[in-house]
């Protein structure tokens, strides 16, 4: 239908301005209040731990399989890929801000393992850090595992968020982004 995503960066991430970008496409809003999640849980994540969850389990959903109870009958896993850390949540906060434990919230397994309890997934778990590729090697290992029957149900993807200074300011500098202004 010719309809995009894109913006300018200053409408999605104004903070974001000057680090080469000039456009960027911002997540579809979702609603996780569907899936009736600890709230205790929601607490602790950011927009794309929601966004990661949010997609598994709905995809389980469009299989017609109920977290949690079908992921333990099935022994339902996941593998998911990224190609960073979580270390951008705290980029503009002091250390001495931060909480104690405030490392440990930037480790890529995260991700799973925040699907895992969402979803009450008991089966195999992985996270695969390969950069730009690591969905796609994601996909095809849980592929893999589903032909050899290690696996009858597997859910795979990646996630990450790159709209940080640190990642816009690098892409930049390396000429990996274009310079564009129009979405």
């Amino acid at each position: 239908e010719g309809e995009h995503g894109f913006d300018k960066l200053s409408s999605i991430a104004p903070e974001l301005e000057g680090h080469g970008v000039n456009v960027a496409a911002a997540a579809a809003d979702f609603d996780l209040s569907q899936f009736n999640l600890n709230p205790k849980l929601l607490r602790n994540t950011n927009k794309v731990t929601n966004m990661l969850v949010y997609s598994g389990l709905s995809a389980l959903k469009e299989a017609s399989l109920n977290a949690p109870d079908d992921c333990e009958r099935y022994n339902i896993g996941a593998i998911i890929g990224t190609g960073t850390g979580m270390a951008e949540r705290y980029s503009s906060q002091p250390l001495e801000g931060r909480r104690p434990r405030w490392f440990l919230d930037t480790y890529p397994n995260l991700w799973l393992s925040y699907l895992s309890i969402a979803a009450g997934l008991k089966g195999y778990g992985s996270t695969v850090v390969n950069a730009c590729a690591s969905g796609t090697v994601a996909i095809g290992n849980a592929f893999s595992m589903i032909q050899t029957g290690q696996a009858d149900v597997m859910l795979a993807g990646a996630t990450s968020s790159k709209l940080a200074a640190p990642y816009l300011s690098g892409y930049s500098r390396l000429g990996m982004i274009s310079p564009s202004d129009s979405p």
